[in-house]
């Protein structure tokens, strides 16, 4: 599944995950995330990557975005913030990369998932899924 592909499946997932009082779209402030859910309770921030041996990279420049827009501008953020990276790939991150990324603390929660060529599948795992 290729990243536009999968992109528009999860813009439709979302949309109905959300309900009325969510919005999917971007945030000007987080170009990194190709998604965000905002719901009144929590965003989630979506990275679509492709290359596992860069996903270390954009989940610093995500994460540091989320946190130098929180709080910022007339949105109002609820306190539960998300960054959800779903890998493309068929190649998985290294298990020490994804214990150094999950483990990290510091700003908000954080999930790295497989897709393996089904969104709604991969989103399941996550404790706001479908």
């Amino acid at each position: 599944m290729n990243r536009k592909s999968t992109l528009e499946e999860l813009k439709n997932i979302l949309g109905a995950l959300g309900g009325a009082n969510s919005t999917v779209g971007v945030l000007p402030e987080c170009p990194t995330s190709d998604i965000v859910l905002r719901t009144p309770c929590y965003f989630s921030f979506f990275v679509i990557e492709e290359n596992p041996q860069a996903l270390q990279d954009r989940f610093r420049k995500a994460q540091a975005e989320i946190l130098n827009a929180n709080g910022s501008g007339d949105l109002a953020w609820p306190r539960d913030i998300n960054l959800v990276f779903l890998l493309s790939s068929e190649r998985p991150a290294g298990e020490a990369l994804r214990r150094e990324l999950l483990d990290d603390r510091h700003g908000c929660r954080k999930f790295i998932v497989s897709v393996n060529g089904d969104v709604a599948k991969a989103l399941a795992v996550l404790p706001f899924g479908p």
